[in-house]
């Protein structure tokens, strides 16, 4: 358990141990679509949301979760909507109950788009594909920066009363594009779904939504931090950010031990292709087949090849799924260029829109 050590560890020791269930109480609910090769007007088929991980949830969250989610069925299978009933307005929905729902105590107030749900919840500078040498020289990096742009940052030591002054620091270092101890978040959902959809689809990845439940001036966590907004950061003002600082995680604790076991709430929403819908309907492929007399290994070698074309289509269908979620959040005036409003990272936003794809103009060449 990594969780609130006795001591100061390294950020090597740290990463080492580092487990996400350590910090996240975590529910993670998939939203589940279909192809529907093109039977209906949407390229998919929205099929039920359902607790991916139920056989590891002790958490009394569940309970009313399971009530959420029988609405949402309820209106996913409800004959008043139709079969191409928007995943934006599903989301809507979700947001309607897990953020602004009067009826519960503490809302889901926090979020954080990954564009895949196989990322850990962890910042940039204990991610595997970072070297160990980068934690190892994190501090005299950040010590030599401050020492080359004195009019721009300031070296902070890692240590209790200089935390405050150190996230505030380690804020523009991310902003800058440095890996950090920095996990960002956002206090709005919309902004996390731009974030959840910023990669493109080139193969396979489940977006994911993250809600977490932050109580702003009294978290138990211990880890929340919203940084102080400058002239240099205003990106953070933008996009509605804030962090979890895992400085703080590695720095001894005072606290209880009723608080250092204390996790943060967390629902891990991730838009999944419906495989168990796919197993139902190849089945029903096979049933039909041998209904008209083939014989039931004949019946299996005709629709197998059937299984690889439903992951092209898949595929499709997920690149599809990303252009009309990003066509409704701009009816809803969110952009990905308002996320940068400074100068530097406006201009590189604006100049990558108009690079060519090189496999695509390669094609186009080809041809």
């Amino acid at each position: 358990m990594t969780k609130v050590p006795n001591k100061e560890i390294s950020y090597i020791e740290f990463r080492d141990k580092y487990r996400e269930e350590d910090y996240f109480d975590i529910i993670e609910l998939g939203v589940y679509y279909y192809s529907n090769n093109g039977l209906n007007k949407r390229p998919y088929k929205i099929t039920r949301v359902d607790v991916v991980n139920k056989d590891k949830v002790t958490s009394p969250r569940l309970s009313v979760l399971e009530e959420y989610i029988k609405s949402w069925n309820e209106s996913i299978k409800n004959e008043k909507y139709p079969n191409d009933w928007q995943l934006f307005y599903l989301y809507k929905e979700i947001f309607q109950k897990l953020i602004h729902n009067k009826d519960v105590k503490q809302c889901y107030n926090y979020f954080r788009g990954q564009s895949d749900s196989r990322y850990e919840l962890i910042p940039s500078a204990f991610r595997s594909n970072v070297k160990k040498d980068f934690l190892r020289d994190f501090e005299g990096i950040y010590e030599e920066l401050a020492r080359l742009f004195p009019n721009r940052l300031t070296y902070h030591e890692l240590s209790k009363q200089k935390i405050k002054d150190r996230e505030t620091q380690l804020s523009l270092l991310q902003h800058f594009g440095l890996k950090t101890t920095l996990l960002d978040i956002t206090s709005n959902p919309f902004v996390a779904m731009l974030f959840m959809l910023s990669e493109n689809i080139d193969n396979y990845k489940e977006p994911t939504l993250y809600f977490f439940q932050l109580d702003k001036y009294a978290d138990k966590s211990k880890i929340f931090v919203e940084v102080v907004k400058n002239e240099w950061n205003e990106r953070i003002i933008a996009q509605r950010g804030a962090f979890l600082n895992f400085d703080r995680a590695i720095l001894p604790s005072e606290n209880s031990e009723q608080d250092m076991d204390a996790k943060i709430p967390t629902i891990k929403l991730v838009l999944k292709f419906d495989e168990k819908e796919l197993r139902e309907t190849l089945q029903a492929s096979i049933q039909s087949l041998l209904g008209i007399g083939l014989s039931e290994e004949d019946a299996i070698e005709f629709v197998s090849p059937l299984e690889n074309e439903y992951a092209k289509d898949n595929l499709k269908s997920m690149d599809l799924i990303k252009k009309e979620l990003m066509e409704k959040l701009h009816e809803y005036f969110y952009s990905e260029v308002d996320l940068f409003p400074d100068f530097e990272k406006r201009i590189q936003y604006i100049s990558s829109q108009y690079n060519l794809d090189l496999n695509k103009q390669l094609n186009i060449e080809i041809k």
